[in-house]
Protein backbone atom coordinates (compact mmCIF):
# COMPACT_ATOMS: atom_id res chain seq x y z
CA UNK A 1 0.00 0.00 0.00
CA UNK A 2 1.52 3.32 -1.04
CA UNK A 3 0.70 7.02 -1.07
CA UNK A 4 2.20 10.04 -2.84
CA UNK A 5 2.95 13.19 -0.84
CA UNK A 6 1.36 16.55 -1.63
CA UNK A 7 4.29 17.81 -3.73
CA UNK A 8 4.72 14.39 -5.35
CA UNK A 9 8.32 14.39 -4.12
CA UNK A 10 7.81 11.30 -1.93
CA UNK A 11 6.20 7.90 -2.25
CA UNK A 12 5.49 6.23 1.10
CA UNK A 13 4.93 2.47 1.26
CA UNK A 14 3.61 0.69 4.36
CA UNK A 15 0.67 -1.41 5.56
CA UNK A 16 -1.15 1.59 7.02
CA UNK A 17 -2.78 4.43 5.05
CA UNK A 18 -2.58 6.62 8.17
CA UNK A 19 1.14 5.97 8.52
CA UNK A 20 1.64 6.77 4.83
CA UNK A 21 0.00 10.16 5.28
CA UNK A 22 1.93 10.86 8.49
CA UNK A 23 5.31 10.04 6.92
CA UNK A 24 4.50 11.98 3.76
CA UNK A 25 3.72 15.11 5.77
CA UNK A 26 6.90 14.65 7.81
CA UNK A 27 9.05 14.28 4.68
CA UNK A 28 7.53 17.43 3.18
CA UNK A 29 8.31 19.32 6.39
CA UNK A 30 11.93 18.16 6.34
CA UNK A 31 12.17 19.21 2.68
CA UNK A 32 10.94 22.71 3.49
CA UNK A 33 13.38 23.06 6.39
CA UNK A 34 16.23 21.76 4.26
CA UNK A 35 15.38 24.13 1.42
CA UNK A 36 15.46 27.08 3.81
CA UNK A 37 18.76 25.90 5.27
CA UNK A 38 20.46 25.44 1.90
CA UNK A 39 18.91 28.56 0.38
CA UNK A 40 17.72 26.80 -2.79
CA UNK A 41 15.19 24.09 -3.74
CA UNK A 42 16.07 20.39 -3.73
CA UNK A 43 17.31 19.62 -7.29
CA UNK A 44 16.41 16.68 -9.52
CA UNK A 45 13.01 16.37 -7.88
CA UNK A 46 10.73 16.51 -10.91
CA UNK A 47 9.45 13.02 -11.67
CA UNK A 48 12.09 11.39 -9.46
CA UNK A 49 10.51 10.97 -6.02
CA UNK A 50 12.22 9.61 -2.94
CA UNK A 51 10.69 6.35 -1.68
CA UNK A 52 10.07 5.80 2.02
CA UNK A 53 9.62 2.07 2.55
CA UNK A 54 8.39 0.81 5.94
CA UNK A 55 8.31 -2.76 7.12
CA UNK A 56 7.67 -4.49 10.42
CA UNK A 57 9.69 -7.55 11.33
CA UNK A 58 9.96 -8.58 15.01
CA UNK A 59 12.98 -10.75 14.12
CA UNK A 60 14.91 -7.74 12.81
CA UNK A 61 16.67 -4.96 14.68
CA UNK A 62 15.23 -1.45 14.20
CA UNK A 63 17.14 0.08 11.29
CA UNK A 64 17.22 2.97 8.82
CA UNK A 65 19.04 2.39 5.52
CA UNK A 66 19.53 4.93 2.71
CA UNK A 67 20.04 3.65 -0.85
CA UNK A 68 20.36 5.37 -4.21
CA UNK A 69 21.12 4.42 -7.80
CA UNK A 70 20.71 5.67 -11.36
CA UNK A 71 18.94 3.32 -13.76
CA UNK A 72 18.08 4.32 -17.31
CA UNK A 73 18.95 7.92 -16.38
CA UNK A 74 16.34 7.78 -13.65
CA UNK A 75 17.32 8.50 -10.06
CA UNK A 76 15.96 6.08 -7.47
CA UNK A 77 16.39 6.88 -3.79
CA UNK A 78 15.01 4.75 -0.99
CA UNK A 79 14.82 5.29 2.74
CA UNK A 80 14.13 1.82 4.16
CA UNK A 81 12.85 1.83 7.73
CA UNK A 82 12.48 -1.40 9.69
CA UNK A 83 10.29 -1.36 12.83
CA UNK A 84 9.62 2.36 12.74
CA UNK A 85 8.18 2.53 16.25
CA UNK A 86 11.54 1.43 17.66
CA UNK A 87 13.98 3.29 15.42
CA UNK A 88 15.81 6.42 16.52
CA UNK A 89 13.92 9.43 15.16
CA UNK A 90 17.19 11.20 14.44
CA UNK A 91 18.35 8.26 12.29
CA UNK A 92 15.28 8.75 10.11
CA UNK A 93 15.88 12.49 9.83
CA UNK A 94 19.56 12.04 8.99
CA UNK A 95 18.89 9.28 6.47
CA UNK A 96 16.40 11.40 4.58
CA UNK A 97 18.68 14.42 4.69
CA UNK A 98 21.59 12.44 3.24
CA UNK A 99 19.47 11.40 0.25
CA UNK A 100 18.12 14.90 -0.39
CA UNK A 101 21.46 16.67 0.18
CA UNK A 102 23.18 14.27 -2.21
CA UNK A 103 20.99 15.64 -4.99
CA UNK A 104 22.78 19.00 -4.68
CA UNK A 105 26.03 17.21 -5.52
CA UNK A 106 24.47 15.04 -8.25
CA UNK A 107 23.19 18.03 -10.17
CA UNK A 108 26.83 19.13 -10.62
CA UNK A 109 27.75 15.81 -12.26
CA UNK A 110 27.67 15.21 -16.00
CA UNK A 111 24.89 12.69 -16.78
CA UNK A 112 27.44 10.11 -17.95
CA UNK A 113 29.26 10.23 -14.59
CA UNK A 114 26.08 10.44 -12.55
CA UNK A 115 24.67 7.28 -14.14
CA UNK A 116 27.75 5.30 -13.08
CA UNK A 117 28.47 6.87 -9.70
CA UNK A 118 25.76 9.15 -8.27
CA UNK A 119 27.35 11.55 -5.80
CA UNK A 120 26.75 11.17 -2.11
CA UNK A 121 27.53 13.66 0.63
CA UNK A 122 29.46 12.26 3.63
CA UNK A 123 27.76 11.39 6.90
CA UNK A 124 29.37 14.23 8.86
CA UNK A 125 27.78 16.75 6.50
CA UNK A 126 24.34 15.12 6.24
CA UNK A 127 24.13 14.42 9.96
CA UNK A 128 25.40 17.90 10.79
CA UNK A 129 22.79 19.59 8.60
CA UNK A 130 20.00 17.37 9.95
CA UNK A 131 20.98 18.26 13.51
CA UNK A 132 20.55 21.95 12.69
CA UNK A 133 17.06 21.82 11.18
CA UNK A 134 15.27 21.80 14.53
CA UNK A 135 16.07 24.33 17.29
CA UNK A 136 15.50 21.75 20.01
CA UNK A 137 18.33 19.58 18.62
CA UNK A 138 20.66 22.57 18.21
CA UNK A 139 20.03 23.54 21.80
CA UNK A 140 20.84 20.05 23.07
CA UNK A 141 23.99 19.88 20.96
CA UNK A 142 25.08 23.27 22.21
CA UNK A 143 24.64 22.20 25.83
CA UNK A 144 26.49 18.91 25.42
CA UNK A 145 29.42 20.30 23.41
CA UNK A 146 29.98 23.06 25.93
CA UNK A 147 30.12 20.42 28.65
CA UNK A 148 32.45 18.18 26.66
CA UNK A 149 34.87 21.02 25.99
CA UNK A 150 35.05 21.69 29.72
CA UNK A 151 35.74 17.97 30.27
CA UNK A 152 38.31 17.89 27.43
CA UNK A 153 36.22 15.27 25.59
CA UNK A 154 35.32 17.33 22.52
CA UNK A 155 36.64 15.99 19.20
CA UNK A 156 38.63 18.25 16.90
CA UNK A 157 37.38 19.18 13.42
CA UNK A 158 39.79 16.81 11.55
CA UNK A 159 38.41 13.85 13.48
CA UNK A 160 34.79 14.93 12.93
CA UNK A 161 35.38 15.20 9.18
CA UNK A 162 36.71 11.63 9.03
CA UNK A 163 33.18 10.27 9.38
CA UNK A 164 32.16 9.61 5.79
CA UNK A 165 29.91 6.85 7.15
CA UNK A 166 28.38 6.72 10.59
CA UNK A 167 27.28 3.42 12.14
CA UNK A 168 24.22 3.21 14.34
CA UNK A 169 24.77 4.16 17.96
CA UNK A 170 27.16 7.10 17.52
CA UNK A 171 25.01 9.77 19.12
CA UNK A 172 28.00 11.54 20.62
CA UNK A 173 29.55 11.95 17.18
CA UNK A 174 26.24 13.13 15.75
CA UNK A 175 26.05 15.88 18.35
CA UNK A 176 29.53 17.08 17.41
CA UNK A 177 28.70 16.94 13.68
CA UNK A 178 25.72 19.15 14.42
CA UNK A 179 27.82 21.67 16.32
CA UNK A 180 30.47 21.66 13.60
CA UNK A 181 27.90 22.33 10.87
CA UNK A 182 26.41 25.10 13.01
CA UNK A 183 29.85 26.74 12.98
CA UNK A 184 30.43 26.05 9.28
CA UNK A 185 27.01 27.40 8.26
CA UNK A 186 27.49 30.61 10.24
CA UNK A 187 31.19 31.27 9.61
CA UNK A 188 31.88 29.87 6.13
CA UNK A 189 32.79 32.13 3.25
CA UNK A 190 30.21 32.73 0.53
CA UNK A 191 29.98 29.79 -1.84
CA UNK A 192 31.93 27.36 0.37
CA UNK A 193 29.09 24.81 0.56
CA UNK A 194 28.66 24.98 -3.22
CA UNK A 195 32.40 24.29 -3.60
CA UNK A 196 32.03 21.25 -1.36
CA UNK A 197 29.25 19.94 -3.57
CA UNK A 198 31.54 20.21 -6.61
CA UNK A 199 34.23 18.24 -4.80
CA UNK A 200 31.79 15.49 -3.85
CA UNK A 201 30.40 15.50 -7.40
CA UNK A 202 33.91 14.70 -8.65
CA UNK A 203 34.23 11.83 -6.18
CA UNK A 204 36.89 13.55 -4.08
CA UNK A 205 36.94 14.11 -0.31
CA UNK A 206 36.46 17.28 1.71
CA UNK A 207 38.69 16.98 4.76
CA UNK A 208 40.32 19.32 7.28
CA UNK A 209 43.18 20.17 4.89
CA UNK A 210 40.70 21.21 2.21
CA UNK A 211 38.75 23.26 4.74
CA UNK A 212 41.87 25.08 5.94
CA UNK A 213 42.77 25.97 2.36
CA UNK A 214 39.31 27.17 1.30
CA UNK A 215 37.86 28.57 4.53
CA UNK A 216 40.65 30.13 6.57
CA UNK A 217 41.98 33.36 5.11
CA UNK A 218 45.17 33.51 7.17
CA UNK A 219 48.29 32.95 4.99
CA UNK A 220 49.92 30.40 7.30
CA UNK A 221 46.78 28.73 8.62
CA UNK A 222 47.07 25.14 9.77
CA UNK A 223 45.23 22.66 11.99
CA UNK A 224 46.17 24.69 15.07
CA UNK A 225 44.46 27.73 13.53
CA UNK A 226 41.40 25.61 12.80
CA UNK A 227 41.38 24.24 16.36
CA UNK A 228 41.56 27.78 17.74
CA UNK A 229 38.52 28.89 15.74
CA UNK A 230 36.66 25.74 16.85
CA UNK A 231 37.37 26.50 20.52
CA UNK A 232 36.29 30.11 20.08
CA UNK A 233 33.01 28.96 18.55
CA UNK A 234 32.30 26.65 21.50
CA UNK A 235 33.12 29.51 23.87
CA UNK A 236 30.61 31.71 22.08
CA UNK A 237 28.08 28.90 22.38
CA UNK A 238 28.70 28.72 26.13
CA UNK A 239 28.13 32.47 26.45
CA UNK A 240 24.94 32.30 24.38
CA UNK A 241 23.64 29.44 26.50
CA UNK A 242 24.36 31.38 29.69
CA UNK A 243 22.63 34.48 28.29
CA UNK A 244 19.51 32.96 26.75
CA UNK A 245 18.99 29.96 29.01
CA UNK A 246 16.50 27.32 28.03
CA UNK A 247 15.47 28.80 24.68
CA UNK A 248 12.68 26.75 23.12
CA UNK A 249 11.82 25.12 26.46
CA UNK A 250 11.25 28.47 28.14
CA UNK A 251 9.39 30.10 25.24
CA UNK A 252 6.12 28.27 25.92
CA UNK A 253 6.21 29.10 29.63
CA UNK A 254 7.01 32.75 28.93
CA UNK A 255 4.16 33.03 26.45
CA UNK A 256 1.70 31.44 28.89
CA UNK A 257 2.77 33.93 31.54
CA UNK A 258 2.15 36.81 29.14
CA UNK A 259 -1.39 35.56 28.50
CA UNK A 260 -2.18 36.56 32.09
CA UNK A 261 -1.79 40.32 31.93
CA UNK A 262 -0.68 42.59 34.73
CA UNK A 263 -1.88 45.97 33.41
CA UNK A 264 0.00 48.00 36.03
CA UNK A 265 3.32 46.85 34.54
CA UNK A 266 2.59 48.22 31.04
CA UNK A 267 3.14 51.92 31.78
CA UNK A 268 -0.38 53.07 30.83
CA UNK A 269 -2.85 55.26 32.72
CA UNK A 270 -4.54 52.64 34.89
CA UNK A 271 -6.84 53.04 37.92
CA UNK A 272 -5.38 52.15 41.29
CA UNK A 273 -8.38 49.99 42.11
CA UNK A 274 -8.31 48.19 38.74
CA UNK A 275 -7.76 44.39 38.69
CA UNK A 276 -4.13 43.37 39.16
CA UNK A 277 -4.44 40.53 36.65
CA UNK A 278 -6.54 40.15 33.50
CA UNK A 279 -6.55 37.00 31.40
CA UNK A 280 -6.73 37.04 27.60
CA UNK A 281 -10.15 35.42 27.89
CA UNK A 282 -11.63 38.22 30.02
CA UNK A 283 -9.82 41.08 28.27
CA UNK A 284 -12.82 41.95 26.01
CA UNK A 285 -14.95 42.57 29.13
CA UNK A 286 -13.05 45.83 29.61
CA UNK A 287 -13.37 47.25 26.09
CA UNK A 288 -15.21 50.34 27.32
CA UNK A 289 -12.40 51.37 29.67
CA UNK A 290 -10.21 54.28 28.61
CA UNK A 291 -7.09 52.21 29.19
CA UNK A 292 -8.28 49.27 27.07
CA UNK A 293 -6.90 50.34 23.68
CA UNK A 294 -3.43 51.41 24.96
CA UNK A 295 -3.14 48.16 26.90
CA UNK A 296 -4.05 45.98 23.90
CA UNK A 297 -1.50 47.84 21.74
CA UNK A 298 1.32 47.29 24.24
CA UNK A 299 0.34 43.66 24.82
CA UNK A 300 0.48 43.06 21.05
CA UNK A 301 4.06 44.41 20.95
CA UNK A 302 5.14 42.24 23.87
CA UNK A 303 3.52 39.13 22.40
CA UNK A 304 5.31 39.75 19.09
CA UNK A 305 8.66 39.77 20.90
CA UNK A 306 7.92 36.28 22.25
CA UNK A 307 8.44 34.83 18.78
CA UNK A 308 11.91 36.24 18.14
CA UNK A 309 14.43 33.48 17.43
CA UNK A 310 11.82 30.75 17.80
CA UNK A 311 10.87 28.03 15.27
CA UNK A 312 8.36 28.85 12.52
CA UNK A 313 5.69 26.70 14.22
CA UNK A 314 5.91 28.81 17.37
CA UNK A 315 5.85 32.02 15.35
CA UNK A 316 2.61 30.86 13.72
CA UNK A 317 1.09 30.57 17.20
CA UNK A 318 2.23 34.12 17.95
CA UNK A 319 0.46 35.29 14.79
CA UNK A 320 -2.77 33.69 15.99
CA UNK A 321 -2.64 35.62 19.26
CA UNK A 322 -1.81 38.78 17.35
CA UNK A 323 -4.89 38.27 15.17
CA UNK A 324 -6.97 38.02 18.35
CA UNK A 325 -5.54 41.30 19.66
CA UNK A 326 -6.07 43.02 16.32
CA UNK A 327 -9.75 42.08 16.45
CA UNK A 328 -10.01 43.53 19.96
CA UNK A 329 -8.59 46.79 18.69
CA UNK A 330 -11.59 47.09 16.34
CA UNK A 331 -14.09 47.11 19.21
CA UNK A 332 -16.01 50.45 19.14
CA UNK A 333 -15.39 52.33 22.37
CA UNK A 334 -18.04 55.04 21.92
CA UNK A 335 -21.84 55.00 21.32
CA UNK A 336 -22.78 54.69 17.69
CA UNK A 337 -25.58 53.33 15.56
CA UNK A 338 -25.51 49.55 15.53
CA UNK A 339 -22.75 49.57 18.12
CA UNK A 340 -24.04 46.61 20.14
CA UNK A 341 -24.26 44.27 17.17
CA UNK A 342 -20.76 45.33 16.02
CA UNK A 343 -19.38 44.61 19.48
CA UNK A 344 -21.05 41.22 19.61
CA UNK A 345 -19.73 40.24 16.19
CA UNK A 346 -16.19 41.37 17.04
CA UNK A 347 -16.19 39.59 20.40
CA UNK A 348 -17.55 36.41 18.81
CA UNK A 349 -14.77 36.55 16.19
CA UNK A 350 -12.12 37.26 18.84
CA UNK A 351 -13.36 34.38 20.98
CA UNK A 352 -13.00 31.96 18.07
CA UNK A 353 -9.50 33.30 17.32
CA UNK A 354 -8.43 32.87 20.93
CA UNK A 355 -9.72 29.29 20.99
CA UNK A 356 -7.73 28.53 17.86
CA UNK A 357 -4.57 30.09 19.30
CA UNK A 358 -4.92 28.27 22.63
CA UNK A 359 -5.43 24.95 20.87
CA UNK A 360 -2.35 25.50 18.70
CA UNK A 361 -0.28 26.38 21.77
CA UNK A 362 -1.48 23.27 23.64
CA UNK A 363 -0.50 21.02 20.70
CA UNK A 364 2.87 22.72 20.39
CA UNK A 365 3.52 22.38 24.11
CA UNK A 366 2.70 18.66 23.92
CA UNK A 367 5.13 18.24 21.02
CA UNK A 368 7.89 20.15 22.82
CA UNK A 369 7.36 18.05 25.94
CA UNK A 370 7.77 14.86 23.93
CA UNK A 371 10.85 16.19 22.18
CA UNK A 372 12.35 17.33 25.47
CA UNK A 373 11.88 13.88 26.97
CA UNK A 374 13.46 12.37 23.86
CA UNK A 375 16.52 14.65 23.70
CA UNK A 376 17.07 14.41 27.47
CA UNK A 377 16.99 10.62 27.19
CA UNK A 378 19.39 10.77 24.25
CA UNK A 379 21.65 13.20 26.09
CA UNK A 380 21.71 10.88 29.09
CA UNK A 381 22.94 8.07 26.85
CA UNK A 382 26.15 9.98 26.08
CA UNK A 383 26.99 11.23 29.58
CA UNK A 384 29.16 9.43 32.13
CA UNK A 385 26.23 9.31 34.56
CA UNK A 386 24.05 7.13 32.34
CA UNK A 387 23.10 4.05 34.39
CA UNK A 388 21.93 1.60 31.75
CA UNK A 389 23.63 0.92 28.42
CA UNK A 390 22.72 -1.63 25.79
CA UNK A 391 25.30 -4.15 24.64
CA UNK A 392 25.66 -2.27 21.38
CA UNK A 393 26.14 1.06 23.17
CA UNK A 394 28.80 -0.51 25.41
CA UNK A 395 30.60 -1.77 22.31
CA UNK A 396 30.60 1.73 20.82
CA UNK A 397 31.76 3.19 24.15
CA UNK A 398 34.69 0.79 24.22
CA UNK A 399 35.65 1.60 20.63
CA UNK A 400 35.45 5.35 21.30
CA UNK A 401 37.57 5.02 24.45
CA UNK A 402 40.40 3.48 22.44
CA UNK A 403 40.79 6.69 20.47
CA UNK A 404 42.27 9.90 21.80
CA UNK A 405 39.94 12.94 22.15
Amino acid sequence: MSAVSASRAFVVQSHSPERNIELGIWAEEVTNLLTDYMGKPIPLSRGQPTHLQLREDPKKEPAVISRQQIKNRYLTQKLQITNIDQVDQEDMLEGLCQLLLSRYAMVAQPPSIRSKRPAQVPAWFAVGVAQNLYPILRERNNRLCVRWQEENRLHGIPRIMEHRYLPRGRLRVKVMCGMFMDWLHEESRAGLIAQMMLVWASGETVDASWLIKHQLEEPHADEKTLAKQWRLWITRARQAHATFGGGIYDAVDQLKERLNLQPKTYGIPYPVDGPDTISFRTLPDHYEEIWFSPLVSKVAMRIALSGLGQPPAFQEIIKKYQAYLQTLQTLPAYPAKGRLSRVQRAIHKADAQLNEANLALAKYEEQVTKWRAYVDLAAGAVTPTARTRTAFQLFVDQAEAQRKP
